[in-house]
This record gives structure tokens, sequence and C-alpha cells, in this order.
């Protein structure tokens, strides 16, 4: 079959153009993926949440990974939801992951890579908190806006949903709480996660013990 040269250069114009836009794909609206995290995050894991999608994503909802990631938060091929190019849905389901498994399922969380992108975070949030970084320990403390943390000292002191977790405890609820405390995840419950519990507790103003009733399930988010 015969091409002309004005139908070869117009083919190879298209071409060129749809490479260029595959490129170039554009990242989400900032005001977009601010409002999702706001939405469907608790408050103590916002900035954390903000962070740890640009360090996946760079804010980029159209992103694939090497191994078949997508979306602003990296989510693995078959993981459920909706049109993972959805700023909403990405999110949502991103939210849901963290509350039934904590950060443990990104790497830019586990690795620590997060803490490069927690002022970018924050500007994205409009400031909606701030991280502390301890070099001595590398761990990431949350300081919530005194609402939220007056908020929990209002509850009344006792067992959350869960009952209360303390000293010598281990599994999936005491490494949720490692992982929202900003301390070393092993599901261990011992002196260095009872350090990073009173932590919280002192910051939150509820009750100090070391232990995680339901005032400190609140600082720290825990369903």
């Amino acid at each position: 079959m015969r091409v002309s040269r004005f139908g070869l250069a117009a083919v190879t114009v298209l071409v060129m153009v749809a490479a260029l836009m595959t490129t170039f794909m554009p990242a989400a609206s900032a005001s977009d993926v601010g409002s999702a995290i706001k939405t469907y995050f608790s408050p103590s894991q916002q900035l954390i949440a903000a962070a740890v999608m640009l360090a996946e994503s760079s804010g980029n909802r159209f992103a694939v990974g090497p191994n078949g990631e997508k979306g602003l938060f990296q989510l693995m091929a078959g993981t459920p939801g909706c049109d993972w190019t959805n700023v909403y849905c990405n999110v949502r389901t991103a939210a849901a992951m963290e509350a039934a498994q904590g950060w443990l399922p990104w790497a830019t969380f586990t690795s620590g890579k997060f803490r490069e992108f927690l002022g970018e975070a924050a500007g994205l949030l409009g400031g909606a908190g701030t991280l502390s970084v301890s070099t001595s320990s590398g761990s990431v403390h949350h300081r919530h806006r005194h609402h939220h943390a007056s908020g929990c000292a209002g509850l009344r002191p006792g067992r959350a949903s869960f009952g209360v977790l303390q000293r010598g405890d281990r599994g999936f609820l005491v490494r949720q709480v490692q992982a929202r405390a900003g301390t070393h995840v092993d599901g261990v419950f011992g002196s260095r996660t009872a350090a990073a519990v009173r932590r919280a507790q002192e910051r939150g103003g509820v009750f100090v013990d070391a232990k995680v009733g339901r005032q400190t399930a609140c600082v720290l988010g825990l369903r």
C-alpha cells in the first residue's frame, strides 16, 4: 500500500504527540489531593499520608511503578477500589489500607524516605500540622492540633474498642500503635514502644501511663 508523504508526516506527528502526552501526564490538582487526604485520613495521619504520597508518585495520579503500582499512592494492581487514576478513589483506598494495616505496605514509609517530603506535604495541606523528626532515634512524632488533642482528652479514660494495649502485648494491633506513634515496628510492646506512647500522650494532653486505652487510641487515630 502506498502512503503519501503528507500521510506519513501526519502519522509521525500523531505518534510524537501521543508519546509526549504519555511522558508528561499532568499531576493531580494540589487542592484536590489535599482535600482528599483531609477527607479520608484521620487528623493524626494526614501529614504522613501527604508525605508518603509525594514520595511514592510526586503527586502524579497517572504514575505507574516498575511492578505495576498505580496512582498517587502507588497501589498494587488488583487492589479493590475504583478508577485508580481518580484522586479521591486512590486516596480513599489508601486510607482504608492504612486503617487496616498501618503504613507497612509503603516502603517509602518503612525506609524513612517520606521524611524528605514533610515540608512539601505541610504546604500541600495548608500547614495542617507539623512533624518533628528525632535524628538520634529516627522516630517521627506528630504534633496534633490543640482542638484535636482536647477532643481526645475529653473522652472518659478506659478501654478502647480493642481493649488496652500495654507492655508485653504482641501482634497486629501493637504494630499499628508503633507505626502511628512513629517508633520501630516489630509487633512487640516493649520499652521503646512504651516511651513512644508516653510521648504521644504528653503531646495529646491525655492521661500519661504508657498504655493504649480509649484516650490514647484517639490521639493515635486508631479505630
